[in-house]
C-alpha cells in the first residue's frame, strides 16, 4: 500500500462537497450493522478494546465500578 507523505495536504484538496459526502456514507456504513455484527462476518477471534466515549452494546455511558 502506497502512503501519502502528507495525507493532511490530501484532505484539505478535496471539495467540501466530497467532504461531506465521506462524512454522510461513514455514518451510514456504522448504522448499518453494529460493530460485532460487522466483526462476526470476519469468521475469526477478535478482540476488541472500547474507550470510555464508546457506545458498548447499546449502552451510553461506560460501566462504573
Amino acid at each position: 500500500m502506497d502512503v501519502s507523505d502528507n495525507p493532511v495536504a490530501e484532505i484539505r484538496g478535496i471539495t467540501y462537497r466530497a467532504f461531506r459526502s465521506v462524512l454522510r456514507r461513514n455514518a451510514e456504513y456504522i448504522t448499518e450493522r453494529s460493530v460485532p455484527e460487522r466483526l462476526a462476518v470476519l469468521g475469526i477471534p477478535v478482540l476488541v478494546i472500547s474507550g470510555a466515549a464508546d457506545p458498548v452494546g447499546g449502552r451510553r455511558r461506560p460501566i462504573s465500578r
